[in-house]
């Protein structure tokens, strides 16, 4: 995830840096109405996403009772519930934006990757990074659905075991 904050923040650097570039007083860098909010949607997912997950997985290493699940957990679990659902609609978002030519960052960038301008305003490079958010979000998006199933999962056999054991691996004599 903050490999993709960091991608896109790339992406959006060189969008700006290169929006403004005319030639004979014709902008030919990048369309004024060009959609960006696929490339902000997933910005924002991916940075709220980093602190709950690492978080959620400190929280998993540090687990002491097997039988117990505490509050916090129970809310990280809730957390994560959402955050699948925000990143379902970041990758149907940007599904949706691409089907629509030439309108958000990613489609520009890689129809025009040949152009004689992309010397100056770098659209393959833009393109590959725009390409590698895309599936890099599908795999987060199918890694967090896993994260999410494992935790409803030891929820259910914590609440199912809870009765049957307590603290095995400790030995009284």
């Amino acid at each position: 995830m903050a490999t993709i904050t960091g991608i896109l923040a790339h992406s959006l650097h060189d969008y700006s840096g290169t929006k403004d570039i005319r030639f004979g007083g014709t902008t030919i860098s990048w369309p004024a109405d060009l959609n960006l909010y696929p490339t902000y949607f997933f910005l924002a997912t991916s940075a709220t996403s980093v602190a709950p997950s690492l978080l959620a997985a400190f929280l998993n290493v540090r687990r002491r009772k097997i039988h117990s699940c505490s509050t916090m957990e129970k809310a990280l679990a809730f957390v994560s519930g959402v955050l699948v659902l925000i990143w379902i609609a970041a990758d149907l978002t940007q599904g949706v934006s691409e089907r629509t030519p030439k309108t958000d960052i990613l489609s520009w960038a890689c129809r025009r990757r040949d152009s004689p301008t992309n010397e100056l305003v770098s659209y393959a490079s833009v393109c590959d990074e725009q390409q590698a958010v895309k599936y890099l979000a599908v795999v987060i998006t199918i890694a967090e659905s896993g994260a999410l199933v494992v935790s409803i999962l030891v929820w259910h056999l914590v609440k199912r075991w809870s009765g049957l054991v307590k603290e095995p691996w400790r030995i009284t004599a």
